[in-house]
């Protein structure tokens, strides 16, 4: 029963810290690709 709540434990905080990482990179993603996106939106006509 312990090793089950253990598990279980172990696979919410690898969660958590794979939601933690992939919120990071899509940060990192906005800040860098900003000037480019920008450059799409205006090809594209679109309102940023």
């Amino acid at each position: 029963m312990s090793a089950t709540i253990e598990q279980a434990q172990a696979a919410r905080r690898n969660s958590t810290l794979r939601r933690l990482r992939d919120r990071l990179f899509i940060a990192y993603l906005r800040r860098a690709l900003k000037p480019e996106w920008a450059k799409i939106e205006q090809e594209l006509d679109l309102e940023p």
